[in-house]
């Protein structure tokens, strides 16, 4: 959001897209691909990108357009 403080048409949005991972793979056990709390951690970036497309563009359309379970990777054993 800093960057779109400066902003001063709050019109400006056509359409947002976000992108969604739960944490960095490369560290990540089995037990944090389970973990409900990660996992969960979608509904706040959910609402976070919600509250973005309301402030700076009344109403346009949010799209998921990337998601996964973790970025940077895997350790062998969970890929």
């Amino acid at each position: 959001r800093p960057y779109l403080a400066n902003i001063t048409d709050k019109n400006i949005l056509q359409g947002a897209t976000w992108h969604h991972y739960y944490g960095d793979g490369s560290t990540w056990k089995v037990a944090d691909f389970m973990n409900v709390q990660t996992l969960d951690s979608f509904v706040s970036a959910a609402n976070q990108a919600i509250g973005i497309a309301k402030d700076y563009g009344k109403g346009v359309p949010i799209i998921l357009g990337e998601t996964g379970s973790g970025y940077n990777g895997y350790e062998n054993a969970l890929a």
